[in-house]
């Protein structure tokens, strides 16, 4: 993943964009990791081992994987379906967010 720029693409823009959708999940399911090495690790799961991958316009390509979310403290389960964006000529991380809206 690239730095790239808070406005457009890489970590700079997932910082300032996501940065608050992945800390929420970290807040919410635990497990003492920063909002970004989480990040980190359901990006490349998604890359990986996606269950799906989509046109997202633009040469853009929109891939997404299930991530199951247990909080083994209060028993609160989600499954994430999250969105991670790749520039399919250069192939670089675009953004990386939870929600799933890949379609």
């Amino acid at each position: 993943m690239q730095c790239g720029k808070a406005t457009t693409s890489g970590y700079n823009h997932i910082s300032a964009q996501h940065k608050n959708n992945w800390q929420d999940l970290i807040n919410r399911f635990g497990g003492g990791s920063s909002w970004d090495d989480f990040m980190a690790y359901v990006t490349k799961a998604a890359l990986s081992s996606p269950s799906a991958i989509y046109g997202a316009g633009f040469e853009k390509v929109c891939y997404t994987t299930p991530i199951n979310m247990i909080n083994h403290n209060n028993g609160d389960k989600a499954t994430l379906s999250p969105t991670i964006i790749i520039s399919s000529n250069n192939k670089i991380v675009i953004t990386s967010y939870p929600a799933g809206n890949c379609r």
